[in-house]
């Protein structure tokens, strides 16, 4: 028995609608995890620098800055 050709068309749609919310869904996680990763490694950047900061401020005896 044939399916009519509006039938077909809506299931069509239906399935391409899902392929494409599908591959939204997917890429919307992958920017996420990239995201985070970034965001990760922003902050032990940031770190770090405060920690190499402070070694090197301790290693001069400290930073003094006259009051005027």
């Amino acid at each position: 028995m044939p399916v009519p050709v509006q039938r077909f068309t809506w299931i069509l749609v239906g399935v391409w609608t899902l392929f494409l919310t599908g591959l939204t869904l997917y890429a919307i996680s992958d920017i996420r995890q990239i995201t985070r990763e970034i965001a990760i490694s922003e902050i032990r950047a940031y770190c770090n620098k405060d920690r190499a900061m402070r070694t090197w401020g301790a290693s001069h005896g400290g930073v003094y800055v006259p009051h005027r």
